[in-house]
């Protein structure tokens, strides 16, 4: 597990020279740039590589995996080798061609990223499509599943955990507004770094970050695998912009023991974020079981294999006391427990 801070990467998809010329500019926050060239699998790469200073990745996405671009492999082989020797750093080649393309750009001075986008949330799956790309020498493996719940996110975590054992470089999240927060788990548990989109451009991928509001708002690159989550959980709550004042406050006002270093410290040690799910769920178990009518959960808490859950009978304060901005209202009564699970789950009471 990775104990560096966060990287972000803002995803471009231009359809044109000059909307791309447009937005370079904007991505100074990022830390990488993604070129989609599904729209333009022709564009000059070396003119752009000379207006932008960070590491940048040429990345076709075909239609079988959500892109735009017709696969055609002969067309393929001749953009990555154009990509390469314009100076991009990185490839974004696709299991479903790999063996065609790879031995192809041997000569290649780019890095590898070995991708496959799937429909599939079922564990086994996933591992099966893991074992399949290891075949295949790569520098990162990026492996993305579809989310239909905030419980297809555990297959996610649980491909983390097998990523790591094996001693993979990686990049594994869910796509999809439920999946929205396996982006965030997975860029505190070593992903290579977390794909963003720019305020500017539309997002390339659904349930993307946009970039000033993972750095500014969610601070996710001051964060660690030491980070602990905070979040609300219920419905609806996709009004609820909340978790940009805990965060804020988090990062603010977190009282940390001893000089100025300490407090800053404390302050990265916790991110806030909203986990939305249907509104008959509110007694759940696993996310897998037939649900009750209950009360929504307020804030949920992960500790490393922990999870501890509370419920907080009316409004309520963040980690109480902070040293002097707080959320007013009092807490009456609190439910805790505390799981550990054999594999990621989430249990509420």
């Amino acid at each position: 597990m990775s104990s560096t801070n966060p990287k972000l990467c803002v995803s471009l998809m231009p359809k044109s020279l000059d909307q791309l010329k447009k937005w370079l500019p904007q991505c100074g926050e990022a830390d990488l740039v993604e070129i989609r060239l599904d729209y333009l699998p022709t564009l000059n790469l070396k003119s752009i590589r000379a207006m932008v200073d960070k590491p940048l990745i040429a990345t076709l996405r075909s239609l079988q995996e959500k892109g735009f671009w017709e696969k055609d492999i002969s067309t393929a082989v001749k953009v990555y080798r154009q990509a390469s020797k314009a100076g991009m750093d990185y490839l974004d080649v696709e299991l479903s061609f790999a063996e065609e393309v790879l031995p192809k750009l041997k000569q290649s001075s780019a890095k590898l990223i070995l991708s496959h986008h799937s429909d599939s949330a079922n564990f086994p799956q996933l591992k099966s499509i893991l074992d399949q790309m290891r075949q295949y020498p790569a520098d990162i493996y990026k492996l993305v599943i579809k989310a239909d719940s905030l419980h297809d996110n555990l297959a996610a975590l649980k491909l983390t955990e097998l990523a790591q054992s094996l001693g993979l470089n990686y990049i594994i999240h869910a796509m999809g507004a439920p999946g929205q927060v396996s982006r965030m788990f997975g860029a505190l548990q070593g992903n290579a770094w977390t794909y963003v989109s720019g305020e500017f451009a539309e997002e390339t991928a659904p349930g993307q970050l946009a970039l000033h509001e993972a750095k500014n708002y969610y601070y996710l690159t001051e964060k660690s695998s030491a980070t602990k989550i905070l979040g609300l959980v219920g419905s609806p709550i996709q009004q609820s912009k909340g978790w940009r004042l805990h965060n804020k406050l988090i990062a603010q006002n977190f009282p940390g023991k001893g000089d100025a270093a300490s407090v800053s410290t404390k302050s990265k040690e916790f991110l806030y974020v909203n986990f939305s799910i249907p509104a008959h769920f509110s007694r759940v178990n696993n996310f897998s079981h037939q649900p009750k009518l209950y009360r929504p959960i307020n804030i949920l808490r992960i500790t490393g294999k922990y999870l501890q859950f509370y419920w907080l009978l009316s409004f309520f304060r963040i980690i109480s006391p902070f040293s002097s901005s707080r959320i007013s209202g009092t807490a009456p009564g609190v439910m805790q427990s505390m799981v550990k699970p054999v594999s990621p789950s989430i249990t509420v009471f």
